[in-house]
């Protein structure tokens, strides 16, 4: 419809302009008649007003149409008809609006949309826009959206990188922390926990860091299992959570020689050589047992009465006395006899006697029966 209005428009200009010239020329061809050249005077003064009054005409039906166009973008309100409108009214009456409304839609649609690339998209159109500061707050925060998904080292430190002044570079930060930590436990080795402990000396878990150290230094000496192995934890750790079990286990090997050789000699040796050792205990106790045992068989009676006598601070005094008292009362009853023995005695004589007169008795019923 505006296209055929201009046409309309153009057509009429042309032929104005052609019956102007038309009246020029025929007034120069009758210039020396003056009704003549009044009369052309008078078409001249007409046709110049008739100019103004079709190019405010022209002005009119452009301001119209333009009007028209942007209330038919008003009503389709979408992204394509405000941006028709602006490219074909670039200096247009109401360009201004149409940017404003235009920039709304974009930011709608970005918000909607809610990717980083909405966003960028609104940045490159409207780099001056209102909404700047809300559009770079969401594109910070689809960001660490996106740096989380991925969950890596990578992706944090890109992130603190590209948006460093960012709410959420705290936060990136405690992660690249957590992810160094779990995978320097992962790798478990010494070199990997020291690394992230000298990376981040007051990070909270540096304690675990140092307690997981220990212990793979314990476990390399429990594997070794040699003094040297433990003293060289020792002297790694010396206020370590497994110094006890370390000491326990040097005292241990320390005994080990002496306890598989298992005599009264070598257990006195290890003692006079370890006598802070904690198997000095199991020593003493061995020792007397290897001397109470070596006196019982001597001859059982006499052995012990000569243990007793000669170790009365041996912890089996108790038991050997116990037995010397058991061995003399039944030497006792063996030589006198008790009265309960008598009794059974006589009891098995009469039982004997009961026995035979039974059977003679059944001896000659049969005899008889047999006459």
């Amino acid at each position: 419809m505006k296209k055929i209005l201009k046409v309309y428009l153009i057509i009429f200009i042309l032929l104005s302009n052609l019956f102007l010239c038309i009246l020029k020329n025929h007034a120069n061809e009758d210039v020396e008649s003056p009704h003549i050249y009044q009369e052309n005077e008078r078409a001249e003064e007409f046709l110049s007003t008739n100019q103004k009054e079709k190019n405010q005409i022209i002005l009119d039906v452009e301001e119209a149409l333009e009007m028209n166009d942007f209330e038919q973008a008003k009503r389709d309100d979408t992204i394509e008809s405000h941006e028709k409108y602006i490219h074909n009214y670039p200096d247009g009456k109401y360009v201004q609006k149409a940017k404003a409304r235009l920039e709304k839609k974009y930011f709608d649609k970005a918000i909607n949309t809610n990717t980083l690339e909405s966003f960028y998209d609104f940045l490159k159109n409207f780099p001056h826009s209102t909404l700047q500061t809300k559009v770079f707050d969401k594109i910070i925060e689809l960001a660490f959206q996106k740096a989380r998904q991925e969950d890596s080292i990578e992706s944090y430190e890109k992130f603190q990188k590209v948006y460093p002044d960012s709410k959420f570079v705290q936060e990136a930060q405690d992660k690249i922390k957590e992810l160094e930590f779990a995978d320097a436990i992962n790798q478990d080795n010494v070199k990997a926990l020291e690394s992230f402990i000298k990376k981040y000396p007051k990070y909270p878990l540096v304690k675990k860091a140092k307690k997981r150290i220990e212990a793979i230094h314990f476990d390399d000496a429990k594997k070794e299992d040699t003094k040297k192995a433990y003293a060289k934890y020792l002297e790694r750790c010396p206020n370590g959570i497994y110094l006890e079990e370390a000491q326990s286990r040097i005292d241990f090997l320390d005994f080990k020689p002496y306890k598989e050789e298992d005599s009264i000699s070598s257990y006195k040796q290890f003692i006079q050589e370890n006598p802070n050792n904690k198997y000095v205990k199991d020593a003493k106790a061995r020792i007397d047992e290897l001397i109470y045992t070596d006196y019982r068989e001597k001859g059982i009676l006499m052995g012990l009465k000569k243990f007793a006598k000669r170790y009365p601070e041996n912890i089996y005094v108790n038991e050997a006395k116990n037995e010397m008292d058991d061995l003399e009362l039944k030497s006792s009853q063996e030589a006198t006899g008790e009265p309960g023995d008598i009794f059974d005695n006589k009891l098995s004589i009469i039982s004997g006697i009961i026995g035979i007169v039974i059977g003679l008795a059944i001896i000659c019923f049969i005899l008889w029966l047999s006459a």
